[in-house]
């Protein structure tokens, strides 16, 4: 059985060195969309970097943050399917475990979000969109696997998604889903009071 990271520099390693490739290949994309974003830009004629491409970065990150949470309520806490069943063992397992995404599963995410947004954008904006959902991807990651880790964060950001990831598995597992964006739970009226939870 593999020893969970109880230190910040050993997560920080685990995650990003470790065997799993899942985090690298985050990295990678959003290197890839970066430098493929940087270089319309700078050749001649291409399109520069605008106001255009802050609008789409700062709604892709907002999309993911509710995407996030519609996913965990919806896909993977309610109806008994394939996926359900997945993360359903998801909380069977010791909290403390190092939990990191298969690379099918962060491969096929990127895949769909990079073709929907060729689909719908100009190439320079899908890049944009592209290099923001593969952050945000790799933020989450990050987080969550922290999360399971035996390390407490000293970032305060950091420690509020760990205590509220520790509740949706402690206290109750039809709350707190949020992750990246901790305000929607509260927006969505899944972060109970403890009064609410006592009725």
């Amino acid at each position: 059985e593999e020893e969970v990271p109880a230190t910040m520099e050993r997560a920080i390693q685990r995650f990003f060195l470790g065997k799993d490739h899942s985090p690298r290949i985050l990295v990678g994309a959003v290197m890839a969309m970066a430098v493929s974003r940087a270089a319309m830009a700078l050749v001649p004629g291409g399109e520069t970097f605008d106001h255009l491409d802050l609008l789409v970065l700062a709604l892709v990150c907002q999309f993911w943050m509710f995407q996030e949470w519609w996913l965990h309520k919806y896909l993977l806490h309610s109806f008994k399917w394939w996926g359900q069943e997945y993360h359903h063992q998801h909380h069977l397992l010791d909290y403390y475990y190092v939990s990191i995404d298969p690379v099918w599963l962060v491969v096929s995410w990127f895949l769909a979000a990079f073709g929907l947004f060729y689909l719908l954008l100009p190439t320079d904006l899908c890049l944009s969109a592209t290099f923001a959902y593969s952050a945000m991807g790799l933020l989450y990651e990050f987080c969550h696997y922290l999360a399971h880790t035996k390390v407490m964060p000293k970032n305060r950001l950091l420690r509020a998604i760990k205590l509220h990831h520790m509740k949706h598995h402690f206290v109750d597992e039809d709350s707190w889903f949020a992750f990246s964006g901790l305000y929607i739970d509260s927006l969505l009226k899944t972060a109970p009071s403890g009064e609410e939870l006592v009725k």
